[in-house]
């Protein structure tokens, strides 16, 4: 398992989208019937929402 971001700025040229269409035909060729994304920003569970997926759980952390 690994990680993968992006910086602010690429996200206003789909780059978001694309690596997410190809993270999931990978996962539809191996034959996987859930994916989980994790996030470390506010930003993303917008982004994922958009993209149909679903919160369904959240860990806070520290206030600052």
């Amino acid at each position: 398992m690994g990680m993968l971001w992006l910086r602010e700025d690429a996200g206003q040229d789909g780059w978001g989208r694309h690596l997410l269409a190809a993270a999931e035909a990978v996962a539809v060729d191996r034959g996987c019937e859930q994916i989980i994304v994790s996030s470390f920003t506010s930003q993303a569970p917008g982004f994922h929402q958009r993209c149909g997926y679903v919160e369904t759980g959240r860990i806070e952390g520290p206030s600052s």
